[in-house]
């Protein structure tokens, strides 16, 4: 289970260790905050839109997001998950939309 929260942080919660709760500050910029949040199928791989139009891919063996530098400046809104890809170190193929329809296909390493 993953949630955003307003104060910048995303709570993590692993159902097959309900017992620790992981709290991760992602916001790097005071000004910026969580747009939104996509989880896959899988619960191993976290896209994060930020209001600043980052993109930042958190996977379920990280501590700390890492920037999608290939989405920069793009407002996500959407996200398409491949659900044929079962593999928890890829995210396989997946589509991006943004605020202003644009739709780009990548695979997020």
């Amino acid at each position: 289970i993953v949630m955003g929260l307003d104060n910048g942080h995303i709570i993590r919660l692993d159902l097959k260790n309900a017992e620790e709760l992981e709290d991760v500050d992602v916001v790097k910029k005071a000004e910026d905050q969580i747009q939104n949040i996509f989880l896959d199928h899988t619960g191993h791989h976290l896209l994060i839109a930020m209001t600043s139009a980052e993109l930042l891919y958190f996977h379920s063996s990280h501590k700390k997001p890492k920037s999608v530098s290939k989405a920069r400046g793009l407002h996500i809104t959407a996200v398409a998950w491949d659900r044929t890809c079962q593999d928890v170190n890829s995210t396989g193929t997946v589509l991006l939309g943004t605020q202003n329809g644009i739709v780009r296909e990548m695979i997020i390493p």
